[in-house]
């Protein structure tokens, strides 16, 4: 009763602190957006002003390769998302960013005190990716290259850089899919080709996609991963096409084969214009906010959804990995040289591994040619990296124990399983729960990085939601919120059981008497 208390108070407290920092936050009133529009005092005037200055470029862009051949001294930053260059310049971290001139109108849809500097510094072209020797990308360019010449692809992407948002929807999958499925790897957070919108992989590359897939009768999978996994998915042939923007260059043309390119988009820079900042309406901006990040589009059902996915890959995992985990210390502890290395070499591994770095050579490596879904995929990966440390956790407490204890046991008339069991085990458990607590908390914190084999998970959805607001507050806030109360409440469900099973304790629930 006393932690629940003070397990409200802290949520309270958290809550109250995040709204007074809300409070005295100043921005710019959408209201001056026609005045700035129209200050001819540009904070830029020629491209010779970016010299010297900090630009952000997205990872997996040429901007940066364009930038580096165009300028002297310039200072390239990246990012890994669109969100996250939105937010840079948004907190003044960047003097400019360098997007395509397709995505940079998109953000002045949100952003009205950012600029569009009139004069491009590059240019790139976009195609789908396919592996090495791929027999799909022949068929793939015929139908894309008639929809070019017909003018299709055109009409596609004007739908999507256009205003009216009730066009903006791809293709059903009505057709029979007779001659098999592609799957498709993209990252959903480069708005117009790639994003989220109600609930769905939709933009210029998902319409493109599918309206080729009509004419192949194919059918499409498609998988919302980072950017970073695309090109380890198609080279793998986890995936057999990757798309999402992707610019066309030599060096990537070495490792797949690029489609036809669909577009050609040209580099321009964005940066903020300064104005005087206006306080405005707390409750009303509060409202505006929370309604774009959680009621437009059912937002709040990718909330639900990736925190169902989140705690159910958190518990599934302890499961596995302590089962596992049990195992490699009966082996660490037992006199078998082949079993006691095995155990020794696995430990060595998992613990000396990035578990983001072990996620993905599963999921593209070991089991690239197998159909597995990438929940299942987590949690194999999980549990194997918490079988690592909780084996050793279990073997520092069993150790712990005198061997009198066991030898007690014996000459009482136990077998050497039953002094296990009903002595040392119940013994040891008192002094490793606790620690095996504290490394299962961390664990469910670090399935925040799922989304790197296509998983929507919590921290994947907040990014999704960001990708299209391009706000940081409700869904940072609202994530880290969510997995503050989920780890509370499964440390006070971890907490009960330890409590049930200690016989000291135990018997003073019993008595009713309370610590």
């Amino acid at each position: 009763m006393l932690w629940n208390k003070k397990f409200k108070k802290s949520v309270l407290i958290l809550f109250s602190g995040l709204i007074f920092a809300s409070c005295g936050e100043k921005s710019t009133l959408n209201e001056n957006s026609t005045e700035l529009k129209n200050n001819e005092n540009q904070k830029f005037k020629t491209l010779s002003d970016f010299e010297g200055k900090k630009i952000a470029v997205s990872v997996g862009t040429t901007g940066a390769d364009a930038l580096i051949e165009k300028f002297k001294s310039v200072e390239v930053t990246y990012a890994n998302t669109s969100p996250d260059l939105i937010m840079l310049l948004e907190t003044s971290k960047v003097d400019a960013i360098a997007v395509t001139d397709g995505v940079s109108k998109n953000v002045l849809k949100e952003k009205p005190n950012f600029r569009i500097f009139p004069e491009s510094y590059g240019s790139s072209e976009a195609g789908f990716i396919f592996k090495k020797g791929s027999p799909l990308k022949k068929d793939f360019d015929e139908v894309l290259q008639k929809m070019k010449d017909s003018g299709q692809v055109q009409k596609i992407i004007e739908k999507w850089t256009g205003n009216d948002e009730d066009l903006k929807v791809v293709p059903e999958q009505t057709w029979d899919g007779k001659n098999g499925t592609y799957n498709y790897y993209t990252e959903a957070f480069y708005e117009p080709y790639s994003y989220i919108k109600n609930e769905k992989v939709v933009g210029i590359d998902a319409d493109l996609l599918l309206h080729i897939a009509r004419e192949l009768d194919v059918k499409v999978n498609i998988y919302n991963v980072d950017f970073t996994a695309i090109l380890p998915a198609v080279q793998g042939g986890k995936g057999d096409i990757g798309g999402g923007g992707l610019s066309i260059t030599e060096e990537r043309a070495k490792t797949v084969d690029f489609s036809t390119p669909y577009t050609g988009g040209k580099y321009v820079f964005m940066y903020k214009e300064n104005s005087a900042n206006q306080r405005k309406d707390f409750f009303d901006s509060l409202q505006k906010s929370f309604h774009r990040n959680f009621i437009t589009e059912n937002r709040w059902k990718l909330l639900l959804n990736g925190f169902v996915v989140s705690i159910f890959i958190s518990i599934a995992s302890l499961i596995l990995g302590l089962l596992i985990g049990f195992l490699i210390c009966l082996l660490r502890r037992s006199n078998n040289k082949l079993g006691n290395k095995f155990a020794f070499l696995f430990i060595k591994i998992m613990q000396g591994m990035p578990i983001v770095v072990f996620l993905m050579i599963l999921y593209y490596v070991v089991f690239a040619k197998v159909n597995i879904s990438g929940i299942l995929v987590s949690i194999i990966g999980f549990g194997l990296n918490f079988a690592a440390y909780s084996c050793e956790i279990m073997r520092s407490g069993l150790d712990s124990i005198e061997t009198g204890q066991s030898e007690a046991a014996l000459a009482l008339g136990y077998t050497k399983m039953q002094s296990f069991w009903k002595v040392v085990f119940p013994q040891a458990s008192q002094r490793f729960i606790p620690v095996l607590k504290g490394q299962f908390i961390s664990m469910v914190k670090e399935t925040s990085i799922v989304g790197y084999i296509a998983v929507q998970d919590l921290t994947k959805v907040s990014d999704i939601i960001r990708s299209r607001t391009l706000e940081a507050f409700f869904p940072l806030i609202s994530t880290a919120i969510i997995y503050f109360v989920m780890a509370n409440l499964l440390t006070m469900f971890l907490t009960k059981f330890e409590a049930s099973i200690d016989p000291k304790r135990r018997k003073n629930i019993l008595k009713g008497v309370k610590k």
